[in-house]
Parts: C-alpha cells; structure tokens; sequence
C-alpha cells in the first residue's frame, strides 16, 4: 500500500484562490485525491491482468491480488494534512505476492541444513520484478498523469461558489 500527495509548482497559491474563491479547500482535495486512486486503480487493474488468463496473461494467477486492490477509500485528515491509500491492500496475505511481483525477489545459493552449498543445486531462481505493476505506481508517467489531473480538478474550484 502506498500513499499519495499533491504537490506541484504554485500548489499554496493555487489554495489561496480556491479559499478567496469561496470555495473548501478540504472538498477540494478530497475530490483530487480521490481521482488520484481511481487513475491508480485504472493502471493497476491493467497491469495486473496479464496474470489472469482472463486478462490474456500466464493464466497462473488466481484473482486473489485483483481483488486486493484498495477500492474507494476516503481521504484521512490529520490536521492539515490529508492521504489516501492506494495499491493493494494488505489485511488478507493474498495481496503480499503484489510485493514480490512489484521488486523481484534475488537469486541465491541454495544452501543445506549446515549453511553449506547443497550439491547438485547451486542457484535458486529469484522471481523477476515486474517493471510494469511498479510502474503502474511509482512510475515517472503516472506521477505525471495524477499531477495533471489533480491541477485540474483544483483548478476547477477556483470558480465561486464551485
């Protein structure tokens, strides 16, 4: 799971004339940040799907980490600080193998109960990372996409009484 934030150049000044406006500043960033989970949603549905053979990926996959994606999740306030949760959410341990899609797991030596290299096995297989389930994220190109929108929908309370 991870958390978002709105943040790009002439954010403060953007919130005063929302203020001056008339309009809540607290509806408006729950509004954007809401639209931020729903675009990480979008991303990470079509990333994951190529591991369901519905999704026409492996077909090795279950379903089980689809369905641990965060799903309409309110904005949480602390002061003056809002967050929202997006990814997979980790109450059940179905969504844990998200982690290891996500980073890749490493290669090692397979080793026997005394610590030493087993005979006949010398490397496990890691599993790869998948660029594209992080990307869909942590990527350089959504980050961009969710900036884009959540200055359009602040921008869009900038009109009294909005």
């Amino acid at each position: 799971m991870a958390r978002m934030e709105i943040t790009f150049d002439g954010f403060n000044d953007l919130l005063k004339d929302i203020y001056n406006a008339g309009n809540s500043i607290k509806k408006a960033a729950d509004e954007a940040l809401e639209e931020t989970q729903r675009m990480i949603q979008s991303e990470l549905r079509n990333a994951s799907s190529r591991y369901s053979a519905k999704g026409g990926g492996k077909g090795y996959a279950t379903g089980r980490m689809y369905k641990q994606l965060i799903k309409d999740e309110k904005p949480k306030w602390d002061g003056t600080v809002a967050t929202i949760h997006v990814g997979f959410s980790f109450k059940k341990p179905a969504a844990l193998h998200s982690i290891f899609l996500m980073y890749g797991t490493p290669r090692h030596a397979v080793k026997n109960q005394y610590g030493t290299p087993k005979r006949g096995k010398t490397e496990a297989n890691g599993i790869t990372q998948d660029k594209g389930l992080y990307d869909a994220i942590f990527g350089d190109k959504v980050k961009s996409k969710v900036q884009k929108k959540q200055e359009e929908v602040l921008r869009k309370y900038l009109k009294i009484g909005g």
